[in-house]
């Protein structure tokens, strides 16, 4: 276990999330995964976790633009910024309650640095010192950071990896975000260090995102949801999931509700951002039709996972229950996965939209609802 500086718990703030909680309860985890309503301070508590521990991290953010904006109030560590601009940092509400003076500065186009800061009264700037309490990357451009070192970065954490609505994302990010933690944590195992943590922390927007796509963490989600736990951890696998619920702050004082509150009540925007629910998307669609007259029409593998397609009197249903015999499409195949779209998949659309579909886990609606934005075809 690294050296981290927790807090016990009957020190915290019992109005706020710690990221100390469940480094301590799930500690042969590698990868943390945390969502929540807006506002608990999932971002404060992991930076200022590693802060005070002394332990260097990779922070990433989606674009090279959001790099930048977190620079704005820095600028380059040689040309310093002056003392009233815009301050974007994550680093500022843990500047303000805890008297530090972190500040990020831009070391290279999508690649930027957290460091403590010096006041040049001459120049009436501030300019960086020391060593960097860690680094910022930005996941847009991971394909140009080859050939570096990072092996004394012990954390690595995703912010934001949930994207909003109206945010275009690459069909690959969650790929991507994992092969540049491959890239990072290198041969560290090897060479007897633990393996670096990878906490990747969200608002619920869409449980159709490309990391859960992509770990095959969907219908664990979706599971989570609509029983109403709190977390999931698989052993074997080294993954948490953990929603932070209401109930996990009982010192937090209810205050009246904001006008956005009072205008926004009972719409999926409230549902998201003040319940922290994936509003936005259909997860009570799984329902589990009797299998008597449906016959199989085919089958296909998204990811690791094969979902088998039955057909009765214009009805669907898609499952993980096994048949043999019709023609399956492995859709990581691109050409037999055009075919899938062309032969099946479109229709299938439509009879989603036409209440024509019976589905017996989330995924599986996902794949049709959401094929064109996570295949490559026309």
């Amino acid at each position: 276990m690294m050296n981290f500086n927790f807090i016990p718990k009957s020190e915290q703030n019992q109005k706020y999330y710690y990221i100390d909680n469940d480094l301590m309860q799930y500690p042969d985890a590698w990868l943390y995964i945390v969502y929540s309503k807006r506002g608990p301070g999932k971002t404060y508590s992991v930076l200022d976790l590693c802060r005070r521990s002394d332990i260097k991290f990779v922070y990433l953010k989606r674009t090279i633009a959001d790099v930048n904006n977190l620079c704005a109030g820095s600028g380059s560590p040689d040309g310093g910024t002056s003392k009233f601009a815009l301050d974007l940092s994550p680093f500022k509400p843990i500047n303000r309650d805890k008297g530090t003076d972190i500040r990020c500065f831009k070391i290279n186009d999508g690649i930027a640095g957290f460091y403590d800061v010096d006041f040049d009264e001459e120049k009436q700037k501030y300019f960086p010192v020391g060593a960097p309490y860690g680094y910022v990357f930005a996941v847009s451009a991971i394909a140009k950071y080859k050939g570096f070192n990072l092996d004394d970065c012990d954390v690595m954490i995703y912010d934001e990896f949930i994207p909003q609505l109206w945010e275009r994302v690459s069909r690959t990010e969650g790929q991507a975000v994992l092969s540049f933690y491959n890239t990072v944590t290198r041969d560290r195992i090897k060479r007897g260090l633990p393996e670096i943590k990878l906490i990747c922390l969200a608002n619920a927007t869409q449980v159709s995102n490309q990391l859960f796509d992509c770990l095959e963490l969907i219908d664990n989600v979706v599971d989570m949801e609509l029983k109403r736990k709190k977390c999931y951890y698989n052993e074997y696998r080294g993954i948490m999931v953990h929603k932070i619920m209401d109930e996990e702050f009982p010192d937090a004082i209810r205050e009246a509700m904001t006008g956005i509150e009072r205008a926004t009540q009972g719409t999926r925007f409230a549902q998201v951002e003040y319940g922290g629910d994936f509003a936005y998307d259909n997860i009570h669609v799984i329902n589990k039709p009797s299998m008597r007259e449906y016959k199989p029409l085919c089958s296909f593998k998204h990811q690791t996972t094969t979902y088998y397609c039955y057909r009765k009197s214009g009805k669907i249903f898609i499952s993980r229950i096994h048949h043999d015999g019709v023609k399956h499409f492995d859709l990581n195949d691109d050409i037999q996965c055009v075919q899938f779209w062309n032969q099946y998949g479109f229709d299938f659309r439509i009879a989603l939209f036409e209440d024509k579909v019976d589905v017996d886990c989330y995924s599986a609606y996902n794949v049709i609802y959401n094929f064109k934005k996570i295949y490559n075809v026309a």
